[in-house]
Order: structure tokens, then sequence, then C-alpha cells
């Protein structure tokens, strides 16, 4: 299997909030400058975090090579082996973005919730498994994917992957 690259979905409200809040940073950093007195420190400061919104809303994608998962979401990146995993669920609610034991890599409500093992008795502050949330635009195909590099792994009638018992 040869890398596949899967896009992220991005909901319109979070395209609005995050290109919203860069423009609004990088016009703040321009302004900066021109203050009597000028306050370069702080233009350079919002000039940067403009950036790093605009990099999280146009470079987020997922990659699946022979052994790992991919996950770049602007300069963020994490890697997830395939070997490691043991369920991937479909989920489709606004809250799982802003709080729980997991990752947020998404930029969408409609996702994946990728659940997996680390070492072996080695957990998220000694409490959760790992478990990373991303939304490629379609899922089913990233499914497909992941189900073709682990056979092991079955499909449930609700459409997600879990490890077979």
């Amino acid at each position: 299997m040869d890398r596949s690259r899967f896009p992220a979905k991005i909901d319109w409200g979070i395209s609005l909030l995050i290109a919203g809040l860069a423009i609004l940073c990088c016009g703040q950093g321009i302004v900066c400058f021109f203050l009597p007195p000028p306050t370069y420190i702080s233009g350079v400061l919002l000039l940067l975090t403009g950036a790093l919104l605009q990099s999280i809303w146009m470079w987020t994608y997922y990659t699946i090579d022979k052994q790992y998962v991919h996950v770049q979401c602007g300069p963020i990146w994490w890697t997830i082996p395939l070997a490691d995993i043991y369920g991937i669920e479909k989920t489709s609610s606004i809250w799982l973005m802003m709080g729980g034991p997991h990752l947020r890599l998404a930029l969408s409500q409609q996702g994946l919730m990728i659940r997996y093992h680390r070492h072996p008795g080695q957990k998220w502050f000694g409490l959760f498994d790992p478990a990373v949330l991303i939304s490629p635009v379609d899922r089913d195909r990233f499914l497909e994917a992941i189900k073709s590099a682990r056979p092991d792994l079955v499909l449930t009638e609700k459409g997600n992957l879990r490890l077979e018992e």
C-alpha cells in the first residue's frame, strides 16, 4: 500500500472563525507597527498568531502509509502506529471538539475518533487510552484504507472499526 492522502473536512463555521481570527490578528499586528510608539514585539506576535491560524486552516490533512497514520494540522503533527489502533468510531458532535481526554485535530463536527494503545500500561494522565479526533472529507474511504492496512479490524453495523475479539 502506498501513501494515501485524505484532506480534512472543514465546517463553514470553523472556517469563518479561523479565517476571521487570522485576519483580525494580522490586521492588528500591522497596526502595531504604526502606533506611536511602535510596539514591534506585539506586532510580530500578532502576525505569527495570524499565520499559525491560517496554516491550520489551509494545511490540515491525514495520510496513511504501511505503518502509520500521519495527522498534519498546520505546524502540528501527530503519528499513530497502525498496529496500535484498536478502534475507530464515527462521531458527529460539536462537543467532542471542545473537551475530553483526546487530541482534537479536526475542523468539522463530522469526524472519526481513533483510539489506540501506546505501550502496555501507558495512558494519558495515567487514566485514558490515547485518542485522536480527525475529520477526513470521505470518512468511509478513510476507514476502507485503514481496513486494508489492518485486516484484523472488523466493520461494525454502525460503520465503525474495532479490533476483532
